[in-house]
């Protein structure tokens, strides 16, 4: 494992909140990133919504490498980070009939896959969390503990007392350790039914109204107040589907979370990519990326397939606070088997790099891409996602 990280000059820091355009022309400067050079590094990796509509799900069962064809090309790169997280948009609940749209049900082989690819966490709580009711997020979690998948955000129906809405993990660079807080929520369940309270909602009112949940606010305080834990990530599922701009209720939401005490707030939801910001609040400094879009899925729409792998560099001083050292991201996109540059006739993600070669398709995607995220922060090699030199100023 390798820690690969990217840090570059700033315009402005956000103190109010700007209007999307400015967000989306934002780079970003970390204050300690050049400071305590020798201290540990870490590098998570952040990829979008894992959404197996049953051409995927079709796929899998014919194909001896099931769903892990579907990153196969981009392998090398997540096996890399000291960590890995994805959004798991949707149950896998073992003797349930699998289902797609609109009510999910995976195969549970998908958890095997992941953990076999070397993702080391799943949010397990999003609108289609509840698709299979009670029964399914439990089933679910039955098979994240099966396989040894650490998971946060949904709770099984009989530890709702004993459980909170929170992991914290152990991340090792191979010489250094620290101690993450994972916290995630939804802004819905897609008005199923919720008897037991097995999730944590993003705001007051299911749906997104009625402002922050003050639940989830003094979750992420009270963590941060723990001296056992180094940092919080929240992965809050929020915004508008399809929508490349973040809205007002995620950017007062992802304030209010820094200031609480979280050190990056990673989205989803909006099946598309949305673009991301420093936010300084309470004397708290964090990375905000509201949206990371789909991962995989059989959407066809070019904003739906262009994708990325974000890394979050993170660094342990020698007093052992743990800070943002950089960003980067490695540009993708989801290739469908109806793609007429497609010689392989299966659904794959192809890394940006290639694809702009071959299809007209890769080049928008690219375009796409490059309009949210500077292009400089983008890594180019998928053999490799360390960043030679300083890249801070």
């Amino acid at each position: 494992m390798h820690s690969g990280y990217l840090s570059e000059s700033i315009n402005t820091d956000r103190t109010t909140t700007p209007s999307p355009s400015t967000i989306m022309q934002r780079q970003l400067k970390f204050t300690n990133a050049c400071n305590d050079m020798d201290s540990s590094k870490f590098t998570l990796g952040f990829v979008g919504d894992v959404l197996l509509h049953m051409p995927l799900q079709n796929q899998a069962f014919s194909h001896e490498e099931q769903f892990k064809i579907l990153w196969k090309e981009v392998q090398g790169l997540i096996s890399q980070v000291d960590f890995m997280y994805a959004n798991l948009e949707g149950p896998a609940a073992a003797n349930i009939k699998n289902s797609s749209y609109p009510l999910f049900n995976y195969p549970e082989f998908i958890l095997d896959n992941l953990v076999d690819s070397s993702f080391d966490i799943v949010s397990t709580v999003n609108n289609h969390t509840l698709d299979k009711g009670v029964l399914g997020v439990d089933r679910t979690i039955e098979g994240l503990r099966r396989v040894g998948l650490p998971y946060f955000g949904s709770i099984k129906s009989d530890e709702i007392e004993e459980s909170q809405f929170y992991t914290i993990t152990n991340i090792s660079n191979g010489s250094d350790s620290i101690r993450v807080a994972w916290v995630s929520c939804t802004f819905s369940n897609n008005g199923n039914n919720d008897p037991l309270k097995q999730i944590l909602y993003c705001f007051r009112q299911n749906g997104g109204g009625g402002g922050p949940n003050p639940l989830l606010l003094n979750l992420v305080e009270n963590l941060h107040n723990m001296e056992s834990i180094d940092a919080i990530i929240v992965t809050p599922h929020w915004g508008v589907e399809y929508v490349q701009r973040p809205n007002r209720s995620q950017s007062e939401l992802a304030e209010q979370l820094i200031g609480a005490g979280a050190l990056a707030v990673i989205g989803s939801h909006p099946h598309v990519l949305q673009p991301w910001e420093k936010i300084i609040n309470n004397g708290r400094e964090g990375f905000v990326l509201y949206s990371l879009g789909n991962f995989v899925s059989n959407q066809s729409q070019i904003p739906r397939r262009a994708s990325i792998i974000l890394f979050l560099g993170l660094r342990k001083t020698s007093l052992g606070k743990v800070l943002i050292d950089g960003i980067s991201y490695f540009p993708m996109y989801m290739r469908r088997r109806s793609d007429e540059s497609n010689q392989n006739g299966y659904h794959y993600l192809t890394p940006l790099n290639t694809a702009e070669l071959v299809d007209n398709i890769g080049s928008m995607a690219r375009e796409n891409i490059y309009s949210i995220f500077p292009e400089s922060y983008a890594i180019k090699n998928k053999e490799s996602i360390v960043i030679n030199g300083s890249q801070c100023h």
